[in-house]
């Protein structure tokens, strides 16, 4: 597999469409600095997947795109396309030529392809997972960045490792299995929770199951002996019948004709009934169809609320998104509008700035023009000089007295002003030495304020830890916090679930108070379990008292009771008992026996009176515990009972009962979760948690902003002093330069004092010489009076000249103090606008992140909302088509009731034709009439009975006689039957239908079980995955990293000329989590780390580690920006050897500024900016003798 063609269109510099086609070997992209040859390898990192425009070096995504030129407008969107050849077969596809596309837009919308074919950049990514490819693996190296694989982290190495190893797969598979064992615990704990709630109901209902089934039992003997009994019965009337009948045959031949008839139209009659009876069957068949159907709309309504309530938060979440979305909109049209402006400023100040430059040099050029005041003083002086000598020449020619005096004269004029100019200086000095003094006491004073400058800044900073330590403290709260409204929202969840499905209650009161929520039953007021309120401490002894009362229902009135059983009957759901409030009356303890047991030891209180309800339903509840105490164990229980003669129900806190008669139930029972009447309770416990731990959290988070607010408070104090102290800094060294000037003014000035006492000694001697030479000079006074007189003119000429200089130059260098000042305030201003664009650039980048957090979160909501809408779809179709099936079934079930009647009028027209025909017998055997009567007498006991076996048992009396053969005396049955009713009738009230629940509620709970098992099986398989994937991972890991190790040797010795160097293991035992430390000893030095190697060094080193890496886990294509920058030239040969070595197995792309690099290409490209801000390209072959422009 090798790189064969990269095609880009405004990325970054390159304007144009570029269609560039590698070759095998080594590449060489060269050009001038900012030409946008570092722009290719950007190009391909960037198709690759980078999604960091720091690594692109840029700010944000859009940075990538051509932004335009001074002569070009900016396009819209940028476009790379990587072609790779792939016959070899390196990437597992079907195609020999893969094309990898991206493309951003302006807008932000962003597409990746593989051949023209839209993928993820998931797609991608996997694709060039531990192939050594991609965009943060080692085969490209960008701009400056080649020492990064020297970090000086050493757990950062081990990405590059990890890669040539090939483990990078694993890793991401390994934190796959971590996220779904996390989500097996989660479900574990979840079960767990939900088997404690049905293992808390299973004893309970286990025994009303057992109650139940000892019921049926005593029911079906007593039925059985009730059918035999009516079976012997309708025999002895059988045999009645057939004395009557031989009595009455000779009557009968005159009426044999009506009673054919009879037996023909009974026969009819009952014909009609079976089929009546048959079709019965069907109907109710059709009856439990149409009650699955009505279940399954139901549940399929339930899930398509719980999917559109699911899919309302998204749209929620997704307006969310939106808000913030357009809020980060404006706040970057902000940004860009001071950038902008800013720009401007900036611009405008460096026109402004270059314009003061220019004027300032034009001023200073003017001043050097108008020429050197400096060279005119110094021959003002010469001329003085020899106009001084020519007037003490002529004064000296004068007559020795006149020529004697003027001198000495002059001479004590000079003294005089030698003597006020002592003064002045005298007074200079003193007023000097007190300046420095005066400025040595506030050099003195700063200090102090500096050092209490610094001991404020000592105090903020130490606040500033404290503060940060507090916040930490806050966090860690705050996540303790946030684990416990997690856990108690949990299972609060499961509490609601089972409260909302009515777990624990048996088939009919769930079913009726089903109903009633879905407004098919009206009148019905809630379970006795849902109308009252116990505190923790009561609810086990309430739980024993009521028993399974806590499932009746209670209702208003006796007709609200009687739909609610024709409902049960009706729908075949169970059975339940219901309290009418307009029937059931109160019972109470009489005042002598509540006054008898108050102050017995023991006495908790009377039932009724330890729950709170609503005071409507004090006759029902008072009915159900008012005549039922509570105690506080079995012991005082029983005195308690002895006390009232064992005539009331005693109730204990732990569950024991004391009954009736003295009989007592108790013992343990394996309460493994709350019970119903703790299940509200503890729900609204759980909620008043949940509100309080929402406090906390609030508290919390008001704690947390406070100190926030507090830090940047601290944080502006810490500014304003840090700016106070630089502005004592530079008040003190502004002192420090004054008290410096003054020093040397005073030192300047004592120095002066010194040389006016010599003068005066000069001046001394001066005048002996005068009187000496008073006689000499008299006689050439008319020559020196003509020297003077020319000497005073040309004195006198040059001055006026000077005045004239000094006045101009004097106004150009007020002009140029001015432009000074000028230039200077504006380079200020230049440097705070440039510090304003740093800031604004920093705000368009955090604004650039929180953007694209904010496309991923919307992407991520989007999806959810089209998988919800399809789930709606679903729903809605599943509800549909339910609705439809059950409309079907009520249609079939209305038609089957028209037929049913129909039937049953076949069978009254059937009755009634018999009946009138007896009636016609009767008239017919008026001379039978005694025995006629006994026999219609007998005839109408046997049909009873008949009717009874048929209606009550289901029986017709053939089959009765054979199953049910009378083996005794018939008294001895009857009396049999009767006891058996009545232990029946004295048999405590039972729950129906717990049996039934009571195995559906086992079976779910061995089904959990499993479940629990499965999850406990996935997790450990998950951990031996885990084990097995990190096994895997170590095996190649060491395998490469060993050699990687010894050609890393091999290959720093050939490329540094001499030395050693190693890589080693921080921590062997562990080696897929230890720190790999790098050690190098380049030719001359000793070992040392990496840290202390110079830039050069450093570099060889990265590259030697390089190299070694391609010779254990070649790569097809490398791409290297400027690698060898920092190298020198023999480095660079070297370095070229290796590539040229190399690029046999690998494809090099190299961007190079050397020369020994060039040599060793195989192709050259040039990337030139023939127009400004647009890239070009031009490829050289080395082979070819000519340029070939592409």
């Amino acid at each position: 597999m090798r790189l064969k063609r990269l095609d880009v269109m405004g990325f970054k510099s390159f304007a144009d469409r570029l269609d560039l086609d590698f070759v095998d070997g080594v590449s060489a992209v060269v050009g001038p600095n900012g030409s946008g040859k570092s722009n290719i390898a950007d190009a391909i990192r960037w198709v690759l997947g980078e999604q960091n425009a720091k690594n692109l070096r840029g700010a944000k995504m859009e940075d990538v795109i051509f932004s335009g030129s001074a002569t070009r407008k900016a396009v819209n969107f940028a476009a790379v396309t990587l072609t790779l050849d792939n016959q070899d077969g390196y990437f597992p596809m079907e195609f020999t030529e893969i094309a990898i596309t991206r493309r951003v837009f302006r807008s932000g919308d962003s597409e990746y392809l593989i051949n023209n074919k839209p993928c993820r950049l998931k797609d991608i990514t996997e694709l060039f997972m531990d192939s050594g490819l991609g965009k943060e693996a080692y085969s490209i190296i960008g701009q400056g960045r080649i020492e990064e694989i020297l970090s000086t982290r050493s757990e950062d190495r081990r990405g590059i490792f990890e890669e040539a190893a090939g483990i990078v797969k694993f890793k991401a598979r390994k934190k796959e299995a971590q996220k779904k064992m996390a989500d097996a615990e989660t479900n574990m704990t979840r079960v767990k929770d939900i088997l404690a709630e049905i293992g808390a109901q299973m004893e309970p209902l286990e025994a009303d199951a057992k109650k139940e089934k000892i019921y049926r039992e005593r029911l079906e003997e007593a039925t059985y002996w009730q059918t035999v009994l009516l079976v012997g019965e309708i025999d002895q009337l059988l045999n009645r019948r057939e004395r009557l009948s031989r009595e009455l045959v000779g009557l009968q031949e005159g009426v044999n004709e009506i009673d054919q008839q009879l037996q023909t139209h009974e026969g009819q009659m009952k014909e009609s009934k079976e089929a009546a009876d048959r079709f019965d069957q069907t109907m109710q068949q059709v009856a439990d169809a149409l009650l699955e159907a009505t279940k399954f709309v139901e549940q399929s309504e339930a899930d398509r609320r719980v999917t559109f309530e699911r899919q309302e938060n998204a749209l929620k979440r997704a307006d969310a998104i939106r808000l913030s979305f357009d809020r980060i909109l404006a706040e970057q049209e902000e940004t860009n509008r001071e950038l902008e402006q800013t720009q401007g400023t900036l611009t405008t100040l460096q026109q402004e700035y270059e314009t003061a430059k220019a004027r300032l040099a034009s001023e200073q050029a003017a001043l050097d023009a108008t020429g050197n005041l400096s060279t005119m003083t110094q021959e003002v002086q010469t001329l003085r000089s020899e106009l001084f000598e020519a007037m003490r020449y002529q004064a000296t020619q004068r007559n020795e007295e006149k020529n004697g005096l003027a001198q000495l004269e002059q001479l004590e004029s000079k003294a005089q002003r030698m003597h006020s100019e002592c003064e002045k200086n005298e007074q200079a000095w003193q007023e000097a030495s007190s300046l420095k003094a005066t400025l040595e006491k506030a050099c003195e004073s700063i200090a102090l304020e500096i050092t209490k400058v610094k001991e404020q800044q000592e105090q903020l900073r130490t606040q500033r830890e404290q503060e940060e330590q507090a916040f930490s403290v806050l966090l860690q709260q705050e996540r303790a916090v946030e684990q416990r409204v997690h856990s108690a929202r949990s299972r609060l969840k499961t509490l609601q679930d089972l409260q909302e499905d009515r777990e624990g209650f048996a088939s009919g009161p769930k079913s009726v108070l089903q109903a009633h929520q879905k407004g098919r039953l009206p009148g019905i007021e809630g379970a006795i379990a849902d109308l009252l309120v116990v505190q923790k401490d009561h609810e086990i002894a309430m739980e024993t008292a009521l028993g399974g009362a806590m499932q009746q229902i209670v209702v208003k009135t006796e007709g609200d009771a009687r739909k609610a059983i024709d409902y049960l009957k009706k729908n075949q759901l169970g059975r339940a008992t219901f309290l009418p409030m307009q029937t059931i009356k109160g019972r109470r303890l009489s005042p002598h026996e509540l006054q008898m047991v108050k102050s017995a030891k023991g006495f908790v209180g009377i039932a009724a009176d330890l729950v709170t309800i609503d005071s409507r339903y004090r006759p029902i509840f008072d009915n159900l515990l008012g005549s039922i105490i509570i105690a506080t164990n079995l012991v005082e229980a029983s005195a308690l009972a002895s006390v009232l003669q064992h005539r009331i129900r005693v109730v204990t806190l732990e569950g024991d009962v004391v009954n009736p008669g003295g009989s007592m139930t108790g013992g343990a029972t394996a309460r493994k979760g709350v019970g119903l009447l703790g299940r509200t309770r503890e729900i609204e416990q759980l909620v008043q948690d949940v509100q309080q731990l929402d406090q906390e959290l609030q508290l919390i988070t008001l704690q947390k902003e406070q100190l926030s607010a507090k830090h940047v408070e601290q944080a502006k104090i810490a500014t304003e002093v840090d700016l106070q102290w630089q502005l004592l800094l530079a008040k003190e060294q502004d002192k420090k330069h004054e008290l410096m000037r003054v020093s040397l003014s005073l030192q300047n000035l004592t120095q002066q004092r010194d040389i006016w006492i010599i003068e005066r000694e000069a001046m001394a001697q001066d005048k002996a010489d005068l009187l000496v030479k008073h006689e000499f000079c008299q006689a050439n006074v008319t020559q020196a009076q003509e020297q003077v007189s020319r000497l005073e003119q040309a004195i006198a000429d040059l001055e006026a000249k000077m005045k004239a200089v000094a006045e101009v130059q004097s106004d150009q260098q007020d002009r140029i103090t001015l432009l000074r000042v000028e230039v200077g305030q504006k380079e200020q201003a230049m440097i705070g606008a440039k510090q304003l664009l740093q800031k604004i650039s920093k705000d368009q980048t955090d604004l650039h992140h929180e953007m694209e957090t904010m496309l991923r979160d919307q992407q991520l909501v989007a999806q959810q909302i089209a998988q919800l809408r399809d789930e709606l779809q679903q729903c809605d179709e599943r509800c549909q088509q339910a609705e439809t099936n059950r409309a079907l079934k009520m249609a079939e079930l209305e038609g089957m009731r028209e037929q049913r009647e129909t039937l049953i009028r076949v069978v009254d027209q059937a009755e009634s034709r018999v009946t009138r025909l007896r009636q016609e017998v009767q008239k017919a055997q008026n001379a039978m009439h005694e025995n006629e009567i006994a026999r219609n007498r007998l005839e109408v006991e046997l049909q009873t009975k008949v009717d009874s076996l048929r209606d009550d048992f289901h029986l017709g009396i053939e089959l009765a006689r054979e199953k049910y053969a009378v083996g005794s005396d018939l008294t001895e049955v009857r009396a049999k039957a009767t006891r058996l009713r009545k232990s029946l009738a004295d048999f405590e009230q039972v729950r129906h239908g717990a049996i039934e629940e009571f195995e559906r509620l086992q079976e779910r709970y061995h089904f959990l079980q499993s479940e629990e098992t499965d999850l406990e099986l996935a997790r450990t398989q998950l951990l031996e995955l885990i084990a097995a994937i990190e096994k895997e991972m170590e095996v190649r890991f060491l395998d490469v990293f060993e050699q990687v190790r010894e050609h890393f040797q091999r290959v720093f010795v050939s490329l540094f000329g001499g030395g050693k160097a190693d890589i080693l293991l921080e921590n062997p035992m562990f080696p897929l989590t230890s720190g790999i430390e790098i050690v190098a000893e380049p030719p001359g030095k000793k070992m040392q780390t990496l840290s202390l190697l110079s830039g050069g060094e450093r570099a060889l080193t990265a590259l030697s580690l390089l190299f070694a890496i391609l010779s254990v886990r070649p790569v097809p294509f490398c791409v290297l920006d400027e690698v060898e920058a920092a190298l020198d030239e023999a480095n660079v040969s070297r370095f070229a050897s290796y590539l040229k070595e190399f690029s046999q197995q690998t494809q090099f792309i190299v961007i190079t500024h050397r020369r020994g690099t060039m040599e060793a290409a195989d192709v050259l490209y040039g990337v030139t900016m023939q127009e400004m801000g647009v890239s070009k390209l031009v490829s050289v072959r080395v082979t070819d003798e000519d340029a070939v422009r592409v």
